[in-house]
């Protein structure tokens, strides 16, 4: 427990930290302040009383009081806790400072209820968050529930995959595979058979040198057929484009980049209809680089400066209602989040403001439909201490928040149980282990399968359902959706 002291002594205010002194109690209350005194006040719930009479001096610590202006104490009524504030008046000589009856308090009530002042989440206790007043208040914890069935199998890979994504390649309405194996400079393709399975695959390779690498997926060139965008992160900074054909990819063709990406996505972000790709940077003057497409598999390099803090995270999606799609990013500085959208000669500019609460940045960001009327919201993720905390923004208002009983890394939202809702997928490092978090009525079907470095989502077996794929070393673990 934290005690305020406040000492109004020639203007000065000290403040201190120290474990709590045995107090003795009345039998109906119990409080301990720092200096030892308790309370003798009827216990009640009747607020904390006020005084008229304004002291004439401040310079009272001299002065036999029974405690200080302003300081709290915890105190209990019938077993339940409660808050006792030092109020009253000082004159000349005479000091009438006392505590007030004690206040029950209700669960996250601030200050004086709450006298642990903060100024991030990590000055507060596991599972409490730092509100805007800057004390600590407790989070709403989620429920375990077991909502889905899942029938699991495995999928030997011929390579350590890093990333994952599901896609009709061949065009016969069967979602297939594709995993990026980075140390191998590698793709591998495994065409889906409609019915949950997949065919062995075949690999293509990339070009690039080992190292930290991405995908997107998207017909660069126009041509009926997806492809395959690869881009290196280290120095020299490439991009790799695997121009696909009914499922199969010819040799890939390389390009140098300008600004060294971190984070690929591809779309129609300029709303030309041509796919794009756009890549988060560390840069401070292109902190966002867009490569404009221009339908025949060649690309404009487009650096932008956003303003504000620098982006910490990012995701994709329609979510200021037009077809193209927009940025949403968080800030390393900001408590929120922001949706940029891009407009040709201008670049990147806010649209919406997503405000966040607590101390703490988010540091994951998914973009998908939560709430069932087909357009995409957007659910963010941040650490506590011990715990995590889930904020959403559904039709980019304001939403609901819960805790987690751990740090997750959010993964894609999708229609897991058939609802017609977005559910949302996370790995938990502390686990080593893969949820499900059904955001419309908060509840988390957790461990269903093991951690994963990548995942992707999509309807394997034609039931209208989105089953779950999940990379980890040279496996993938497929949890398809039961009745």
């Amino acid at each position: 427990m934290r005690i305020r002291v406040e000492l109004l002594a020639a203007g000065l205010c000290l403040t201190a930290c120290g474990p709590d002194v045995p107090a003795e109690t009345d039998g109906s209350t119990s409080g301990t302040t720092s200096s030892g005194s308790t309370s003798s006040d009827t216990p009640t719930d009747g607020g904390f009383p006020s005084s008229d009479s304004d002291p004439y001096d401040d310079s009272y610590d001299g002065l036999d009081c029974e405690c200080y202006e302003g300081e709290t104490q915890d105190c209990e009524v019938d077993g339940q806790p409660g808050a006792q504030i030092c109020e009253g008046w000082v004159d000349f000589d005479v000091c009438d400072l006392n505590w007030s009856a004690c206040h029950l308090c209700e669960r996250g009530e601030p200050w004086p209820c709450n006298a642990d002042r903060c100024g991030f989440d990590g000055e507060c206790e596991e599972g409490e968050e730092c509100g805007e007043d800057g004390f600590c208040a407790p989070l709403p914890s989620i429920p375990v529930c077991d909502r889905q069935p899942l029938m699991v199998s495995e999928l030997e890979l011929q390579g350590a995959a890093t990333q994952v994504e599901l896609v009709d390649l061949d065009g016969d309405g069967a979602l297939d595979l594709v995993a990026l194996l980075a140390a191998d400079s590698r793709v591998e393709v495994a065409l889906g058979d409609g019915d949950g399975g997949f065919l062995p695959g075949t690999t293509y390779p990339t070009g690039l040198e080992m190292s930290h690498q991405s995908l997107a997926i998207a017909d660069f060139d126009t041509d009926g057929s997806p492809d395959l965008a690869i881009d290196r992160w280290s120095e020299p900074a490439e991009l790799s484009l695997l121009f696909g054909q009914a499922g199969s990819f010819a040799e890939p063709v390389l390009s140098s980049l300008p600004f060294p990406p971190n984070i690929l996505r591809a779309g129609d972000f300029d709303g030309d209809a041509n796919p794009d790709l756009v890549m988060l940077n560390g840069s401070y003057d292109a902190e966002i680089v867009l490569y404009r497409g221009d339908g025949m598999g060649e690309f404009t390099a487009e650096p932008h400066d956003v303003p504000g803090d620098e982006p910490f995270v990012f995701a994709v999606g329609a979510v200021a209602g037009e077809p193209r799609l927009d940025v949403v990013v968080t800030r390393a500085e900001t408590l929120g989040a922001e949706v940029l959208e891009y407009a040709p000669g201008i670049g990147f500019t806010a649209v919406a403001t997503l405000p966040g609460a607590g101390a703490t940045p988010y540091d994951h960001v998914a973009v998908g439909d939560i709430d069932g009327d087909a357009a995409a919201d957007v659910v963010a993720h941040r650490a506590l201490v011990g715990s995590g905390q889930i904020q959403t923004w559904p039709q980019l208002m304001l939403g609901s928040r819960f805790l987690v009983e751990a740090p997750i890394r959010l993964g894609p939202i999708a229609d897991i149980d058939g609802d017609g809702r977005g559910d949302l997928l996370a790995v938990e490092g502390d686990s080593l282990a893969l949820h499900i978090l059904y955001v419309d009525a908060p509840c988390i079907q957790a461990k269903v399968g093991w951690y994963a470095s990548g995942l992707a989502t999509g309807d394997l077996d034609g039931d209208g359902k989105a089953d779950i794929v999940g990379v980890a070393g040279t496996t993938a673990q497929i949890l398809r959706t039961g009745p």
